[in-house]
């Protein structure tokens, strides 16, 4: 069986994840909620592309899905560039694997 794959994002961002097979689900940020991401998971994504702007209004569902082995969630910079959101979360994974922030300067 394979997994299904997700891109959220504004239709800018997530139309080129089209070309690969990938199934999108466009949104602005105002209409971003975590009964839409939790809707998504429900319909057997396994991996799914996030933008950093959508994912900032659902952190903690997103914070959920991370200790879950059977669900994959990135954040992708969307058509605007980063927001560094995806930095900061990597920095803090990277913290608490070895105590130490590798990602300074």
């Amino acid at each position: 069986m394979q997994a299904k794959i997700a891109a959220i994002g504004d239709t800018v961002s997530v139309m080129p994840f089209r070309a690969f097979g990938v199934d999108t689900y466009s949104y602005k940020a105002e209409e971003m909620n975590d009964e839409i991401l939790e809707s998504i998971v429900q319909k057997g994504y396994r991996v799914i592309y996030i933008t950093e702007r959508l994912a900032q209004e659902v952190t903690e569902k997103i914070d959920e899905y991370d200790i879950n082995p059977a669900v994959s969630i990135t954040l992708i910079p969307d058509s605007k560039g980063s927001t560094g959101l995806s930095s900061r979360k990597l920095r803090d994974i990277i913290i608490r694997a070895i105590g130490a922030d590798t990602l300074t300067e």
